[in-house]
Parts: C-alpha cells; structure tokens; sequence
C-alpha cells in the first residue's frame, strides 16, 4: 500500500501569490465597500466585555446552552469556542472561584439560584463549564438555578479537555475537517474559531513538538479528510506534520500560517472568507461560503480575553475574526478586510485593547484620491481627499526629514505603498504602507539602507496582498522583486550586467518585467514568482538599445504599452519618445506617434483597454494631456495647451475608473524635472469643465482610488 501524500503549505510568500493567481477575478471592492463603518462592543473588564459580546450575536430566547470558561487563560475557552459556535451557544468568561457580576448580568433571575441576573438575558437548559476544577471551581457551579443542568467536561489536561469538548459537541461520522492549533499560546489560534465553525470542524489543541496523544486518539475518532494547521513551524513544528503522516495518516494536511498572528489571523480570515469570487478554488468549507460576510470582528493580537467569546459569537454569525495591534492596523490585515469585502467592522474591547486610531482608520471611507503635499519645508506627505476637494486629511505621519514619494493604492483602495525616502538629493527609502483614515506608516522592507536606494513600489497583486518594487541605487545595476504584506521578499535575481525594472502582475500571477543588458536592447519578459532566479519567458526585445519608460499593462492583461526614448538621453529625463503597444500572446509590437516624436510621457491605460493617456510637451511648451488610440495612434486632445497657465506642464494624470473625469498636476518644472509649484485640476473627458480642485499650490502626484468609486 502506497505511503500517503502530504499536501504542506508553509512559505508564506508561496500562499499568498497563490491567492493572488486565485483571487485575480475579485472586484477592486464590493459595492458600497467604500462607505465604510466601525463600531465597539466593550465593557469594563473582559468578563463584562464577554458578556456584551455574546449579547449582541445572540438571541436569548433562541439559546438553549451556555459555555463558560475560565477568564484567567485561553486554552479551555479557545476549544470550547468551537463547539459554542457550532452548537449556536455563547462562550462566557468567569474568575476559577467567583462568578463575576458582569458574567451574572448575563443570565436571566430564572438562571441564577437567588435571581441576581438581568432581565431579556440567557435562560439556557444547560451550562457547560469547560476545564477542571482548578480552571473553574465547583463553587461557580452553585450559582445556578438548580433547573439548569450545569456539566462539566475537562480532561486530565488542556489537551485532553480539547478532545472531550469536541467529541461531546460533534457527530464523529459527520466531521470530515479538524483544526489543530498549539495549546502553548493563543496567538495563532485565536481567528481559527470562526473559521472552524464555517467548515463544521472541531479544534483540537497539540504541542509544539509533536502530535499530543490526547490530539492523535481525536483525529483517529473523527478520520477526517483534511486536516488545518493553525500556525507557523515555531508554534505547530514539523515534527506536528511528520506525525499526523506516520501515525494518522491523513493525506491533505494544510498549513494557514504567516509571519506573524496578525498574517496568520488574516491568512485564516480569508482562506475561510474569501469574498465575492467568480472562480473560487477548491477548500474544504461550504460551497457556498463565498458571499462576502456582512462584518468583520477585530480583538487585539497582545492579549486572549476579548477574542475568547468574540470567536464563538463571529462563528454563530458566520463572520471571521481578525487580529489587530492595539495602536493600528497592519498593512497584512487591511489587505484581508478588502479581500473578504465586509465595510463594517466590529472592534471587540475598549480603547485599552483597540485604540481610538484604529476605530477611525476603519471607520473611514474611502477616498476618491491621493496626494501629495509638499508644504511642509524638510518633508512631504501623503494626504486624501475627494475630486472636488473635500474632507483633506493626512494619511502619512509628518516628519521632519523624511519625504513620502511614489504612492500607490491598492487594489481594495484602503491603504497606500509608498517610498519613505530620507532626504532628496541621495535618497534612501524603504518599502512602507499607511491607511486611509490615520496616519500610521508601517515599514514593509528593510534593505534599502543596505542597497543605498529607494524602494519604490510598482504594482499590487490583483488581491493586494503582494508589492512588486524596484530599486535603484546610486551605485549598481536596479534591482526587482516582491514583498508581502507581512514582509517577506522574493528578489528576482540576475547575472551581473543584467537588471530588471518595472515588475507588473499579469492575471495568470507572472510578473511582467524590462530586462535590461549591458550593451543589448531592452526586453519584456514574463517571470514566475515561484522561480525567482529563472530568466523566465522573453515576450518582446527592442530592436536597438534605448530606455523603455512608463510601461503600463492594459486593464485585461493582454497588452503592455511603453515609451521609448527616440534620441536616449540619460541627462534628459522627459526625452522626445514614440509608443510602443505589445501583445503579450505573439510579442507583436505596434509603434505609435513615430512620424511625430514628442516628449510623450504614458500615464496609463484607459479603463476601455483601447486607449492610452499620455501627456506631451516639454518643460511648459505646448503641454497637452491626450487619449491615443492603442491600435491606430489617432490622438485626441482632452487638456489642449491654451487651458493651462503660461508656462506650466501637465505631469501626472490619471483618471476615474467610468473614464469621465481626468485629474492632473499643473506644474511648473524645471530643468531636472523637478515641480516648484503645482496645483491638481479635474476635467471632464470630452475638455469640459476643467477645475482646480482646492488642495493648494504645493500638491501634486494626484492618484484616483479607483475602490471609491464601485
């Protein structure tokens, strides 16, 4: 008899490019995610905060058992949270020898012996207290009403009280998937409940080093089909997985793991809540599990408590749970927030656990763009704001020496990428992320220092879990790769006198990149990111050396367009330069605007897939902004030189994802395509109603958040 396979999936940067080729056909944001709303469920400690929880998710009248653990640890209530959720019950916390008043509070007076409860409250048949008698005394149990049936189920040991809960909550013969999670710590475990209750899985509990007795005598009950590991090697090791191969033999083992508890909570999140997809891949919840939830719960990752009954009640509801740090967002848990597509967000715990900054980064909507300001003498920063100028607020802190250059938004428009770059004239720069409703910057790489460059982003991941970036130094050939989320980076290698630039995804999860060669014209050439260090398939090569500036995949990731310098300069960095239109299939290039080299800058794509947007014009001569037709290079005029100040140049451009309306940077630059002053404006596409937006003089780099606008 063959040995079985064991499927494992544990290179964080691998999961999540996986989920990028999978989740390619998500929409940018679900409707109306872009009016977004956060709201607090807390009381005065964990026990009250519990008990509000449970409160709000379910029905009384509807609630025949209640679970109740031990406040002081997590191990007993993170097991007894699946079954809760399960079984449509709540978990409720309490002290080993006291039952608080606030966990009283939560039952009804026909609950408690000497009616000390609330009124509307629980009413259950039966309490089922989860742990030992050392976790929870017998003393608790003498609160209640001698018509409530109060049982215990423990085991000799955390592990064993695991196992007890699930085998007396699920039909062994029904279950085909198990969670296993360390019963060491509670980082890892804590987004796994909800995700169990979806598949109708058990939780199991194991040490770090190898599968726990009590956890093996649980699987070979339930023999289920797939088998979930919560957690990264440190916290479930392989020895975890080498014996769940030899001594259970399960054939479909899969890691939900990142680099972190924030990654792996979000990992979990949407592996089990995926959101509104069209092509879902194949797991082991429900079918129909891919509605987007209508919310999403948040507890803080530096402690259990708030999690503890917000996974039982996220579970009852059918919603994840993720994992916060108490002063901000991660970048990895905003990526998930968009991907699973709820707007509404549940903040478990008070301003102690969640701060105030949180609930207003969440509670936030969208912004229709982002800019610029460079106001402030010594820094820039990024700030949003709406096309016709409303609610302007900063985004990225202020500092004093550090200039935030190069934004991106991602594709569920909830946070930026950007370079944080200190100083101007020999800038170095690492990879960060900021939000769009506080303005916390979180730093994505760490090598820029190292390379004396700017890491400047270039693309999002279709599910904006993964950066692709360049990096140039001053002294060397650039450099190119893909960082995570959560901050793992796959570099794409090359032979010296070899670089790469300009990494875009394509649909299939292959990056597009320039190649360029010491002394050899330029090529396109589609790279896996599994292979980083392969030179991957040449799709295009110039026919003589020469910069390939501004390339730009089109919106269906057929066709790239580019320009090309017609006399390379490298001291002119806005040289006279044609269009180049490839497809990606045949690497047949079409060259537009040869008959009449400008200094044409491509912007981007039209939304139609049919057009280009290209600015032309020099250093305020003649400066016009212009829809090129992709096929024929017919060009029509939107920003005609007459509308714009004497002197001044449209340098950025972008436009609005129904491709109505156009903003753009009036700038005065100077020789080395520097902005003096700069003001942002907004037309219609047809040159109508062309209107300064309001931010100011000194704004510029204006990006539409395409999210805003679903």
């Amino acid at each position: 008899m063959p040995a079985p396979t064991m499927t494992r999936s544990t290179s964080t940067v691998a999961v999540i490019l996986a989920l990028a080729i999978a989740l390619a056909l998500i929409p940018a944001t679900p409707a109306g995610a872009d009016e977004r709303s956060a709201e607090r469920i807390a009381g005065l400690d964990r026990y009250e905060t519990a008990a509000a929880i449970a409160l709000d998710a379910f029905d009384p009248d509807e609630v025949d058992t209640v679970y109740l653990a031990t406040g002081e640890g997590f191990a007993d209530a993170l097991a007894a949270g699946a079954c809760a959720a399960d079984g449509g019950a709540p978990v409720l916390l309490t002290r080993p020898d006291t039952l608080p008043d606030a966990t009283a509070a939560a039952f009804s007076d026909e609950a408690l012996t000497g009616g000390s409860g609330g009124e509307d409250r629980f009413s259950p048949d039966r309490v089922i207290i989860a742990g030992g008698t050392s976790a929870v005394s017998e003393t608790v149990s003498l609160n209640f009403d001698p018509g409530v049936e109060v049982l215990r189920k423990a085991g000799a040991n955390r592990y064993e009280t695991a196992k007890e809960l699930a085998l007396d909550c699920f039909d062994a013969d029904a279950v085909d998937t198990v969670f296993l999670a360390t019963g060491e710590d509670f980082a890892d475990s804590l987004a796994a409940v909800p995700a169990a209750a979806r598949a109708d899985a058990p939780l199991l509990l194991t040490g770090p080093d190898g599968l726990h007795p009590e956890a093996q005598e649980g699987l070979e009950a339930f023999s289920p089909d797939t088998v979930f590991l919560v957690g990264g090697p440190a916290a479930l090791g392989e020895a975890v997985e080498d014996d769940l191969l030899i001594k259970s033999g399960k054939d479909t083992v899969e890691r939900l793991a990142g680099r972190d508890r924030y990654a792996t909570g979000a990992t979990i999140a949407t592996t089990a809540f995926p959101g509104d997809m069209f092509d879902p891949p194949e797991t082991a919840f429900p079918g129909d599990m891919f509605d987007p939830p209508e919310k999403v719960y948040l507890a803080t990752g530096e402690g259990f408590a708030d999690a503890l009954a917000g996974g039982a009640a996220a579970g009852h509801l059918d919603v994840p749970l993720l994992l916060t740090r108490s002063g901000f967002v991660p970048a990895v848990v905003r990526q998930a927030l968009g991907t699973i597509g709820a707007a509404d967000s549940v903040l478990l715990g008070g301003e102690a656990a969640i701060s105030a900054e949180v609930e207003r980064d969440l509670d936030t909507d969208l912004p229709e763009l982002i800019y610029t300001d460079v106001s402030t003498p010594g820094s820039q920063q990024f700030w949003a704001a709406g096309l016709d100028g409303s609610d302007r607020r900063r985004i990225s802190d202020e500092r004093s020496g550090l200039y935030d250059i190069n934004g991106t938004i991602s594709p569920q428009g909830n946070q930026v990428a950007f370079a944080r770059a200190e100083g101007l004239a020999s800038p170095v720069g690492d990879l960060s992320a900021t939000g769009i409703g506080n303005e916390h910057v979180e730093r994505l790489s760490d090598f820029a220092s190292a390379s004396q460059c700017i890491v400047r982003p270039w693309d999002w991941s279709p599910d904006g879990g993964v950066i692709a970036w360049t990096c140039d130094p001053d002294d060397g050939a650039p450099r190119a790769g893909l960082t995570t989320l959560d901050r793992e980076v796959t570099e794409f290698t090359a032979p010296d006198g070899v670089a790469y630039s300009s990494p875009q995804f394509l649909p299939d999860g292959d990056v597009l990149v320039v190649r360029v060669e010491e002394d050899a014209p330029p090529e396109l050439r589609r790279l896996d990111p599994d292979t980083p260090g392969a030179a991957g398939d040449l799709v295009y090569a110039a026919e003589d050396e020469g910069r390939l500036r501004s390339m730009s995949v089109s919106p269906d990731g057929t066709r790239a367009a580019f320009a090309r310098a017609v006399d390379p300069d490298d001291d002119d960095p806005r040289p006279a330069a044609t269009l180049f239109v490839v497809d990606l299939a045949t690497g047949q290039a079409t060259e537009l605007l040869d008959e009449d080299p400008d200094r044409h800058e491509l912007q981007r794509w039209h939304p139609d897939g049919e057009r280009l947007i290209v600015a032309t014009g020099g250093y305020g001569g003649d400066s016009a902004v212009s829809f090129v037709d992709a096929d024929s290079g017919a060009i029509e005029e939107v920003v005609t030189p007459d509308m714009l100040r004497s002197g001044f140049t449209a340098a950025v451009v972008d436009i609005t994802p129904d491709g109505d309306t156009l903003v753009f940077t009036e700038a005065d630059l100077d020789a080395d395509n520097v902005a003096n002053v700069s003001r942002v404006y907004r037309v219609n596409a047809d040159g109508t109603a062309m209107a300064d937006v309001g931010l100011g003089t000194l704004a510029t780099n204006p990006r539409i958040n395409a999210a805003a606008f679903d």
